[in-house]
């Protein structure tokens, strides 16, 4: 059975609904990009210095920062962290992981973010069905781009990096599942273009199109 690897916050799931709850604490709307690249910042930093924070307190803590360096009550983090909870999935993300599973594929999701939340994510988008398990940075105590999480999901799926794909809207992602050998596709839809100094990933505009890549190489697979 071949495999495929679905990142979850900004892949699967959109973040464009928590800029209202930015908008309503009073920041500009751009906060929301500064905050949610600065939180991806923090976990890796914590993992390069070899210590691990479950993701909400990284998001939480990192949202206080943005929000007292714009002048603004710090206090109001948590209620809009909250609201990852509450991400709808992307209009077509449905129809990919069916298409996916209807060819006999096997679908994980890795994910920075809690094994609670993503689970609660997939329930209220109807999502689960398609979804054999979810592993998280937390299984591993390391944060995505480092190998662990990678190569754990790997361990889970029982296959070699070789025949299993991992579909990820952010570059970082798509560079940390490359150095462990597996096969990748960038959804390019946030941030456009190639971000990185290294050879550019197979690009989709969006989940279908990730999919039907997925499903042609395949054949590729070991």
């Amino acid at each position: 059975m071949p495999a495929a690897v679905f990142d979850a916050m900004g892949t699967l799931f959109d973040l464009e609904p928590l800029r209202g709850r930015f908008v309503r604490a009073g920041a500009a709307p751009d906060a929301l990009e500064l905050w949610f690249a600065r939180t991806l910042h923090a976990a890796a930093a914590l993992t390069l210095a070899g210590s691990f924070e479950p993701f909400p307190r990284i998001a939480e803590a990192t949202l206080q920062s943005v929000l007292a360096q714009r002048g603004l009550d710090p206090g109001r983090a948590r209620e809009i962290v909250a609201g990852l909870g509450e991400l709808e999935a992307f209009p077509e993300a449905r129809a990919a992981l069916a298409r996916l599973a209807d060819e006999g594929f096997e679908l994980l999701v890795l994910t920075n973010g809690s094994r609670e939340n993503t689970r609660t994510l997939l329930r209220r988008s109807r999502l689960d069905g398609y979804v054999s398990r979810i592993v998280t940075t937390e299984d591993v105590g390391a944060y995505k781009p480092h190998p662990r999480p990678y190569r754990f999901a790997l361990e889970q799926l029982r296959r070699p990096a070789g025949a299993v794909t991992l579909v990820a809207a952010h570059a970082w992602d798509v560079a940390g599942a490359r150095a462990v050998g597996m096969h990748t596709v960038w959804i390019s839809r946030l941030e456009r273009r190639w971000p990185l100094p290294i050879a550019p990933a197979t690009a989709a505009a969006d989940l279908e199109e990730a999919a039907a890549l997925v499903l042609s190489s395949a054949g590729d697979a070991p």
